[in-house]
C-alpha cells in the first residue's frame, strides 16, 4: 500500500445514505483517484466492478458504511468496500474503494 498525504485531499464530496439521496455529511474533503493496472486488478479482487480510490481522513467519515454513496459534482459513487490503508500508520487515512453508479448534468 502508499503512504497518503493531506496534499491528495483536492475534492469536496458529500456522503449519501443507502438510499441514495438522503445527504449525511457534506462538504467533505476527499481525494478521488481513478485507479489503473494492478491496483485496479487487486481491488476488483474483492469487489467486480470497482474503479475509484476515495480517500479521506478516518474521523471525517463515521457515518460512511459498505451501502452508502458518495457524491462530487455531477457523479455519483456507490461504495464497494472500504480499507485503512495502515500507512503511516493505522487509523489516519480511509481508503474508499467504489465504482460510478451514474453521472448527471
Amino acid at each position: 500500500m502508499r503512504s497518503h498525504t493531506a496534499n491528495e485531499l483536492r475534492d469536496r464530496v458529500d456522503i449519501l445514505a443507502a438510499n441514495g439521496s438522503t445527504v449525511l455529511l457534506s462538504n467533505v474533503c476527499a481525494g478521488i483517484t481513478d485507479i489503473t493496472g494492478q491496483r485496479r486488478e487487486q481491488a476488483q479482487l474483492v469487489a467486480a466492478e470497482t474503479t475509484h480510490m476515495v480517500l479521506f481522513r478516518t474521523g471525517d467519515i463515521g457515518v460512511l458504511s459498505n451501502s452508502s454513496y458518495i457524491r462530487s459534482g455531477g457523479v455519483l459513487y456507490i461504495v464497494d468496500y472500504i480499507s485503512d490503508s495502515r500507512i503511516p500508520r493505522p487509523g489516519i487515512w480511509t481508503e474508499v474503494f467504489c465504482h460510478v453508479e451514474r453521472t448527471t448534468s
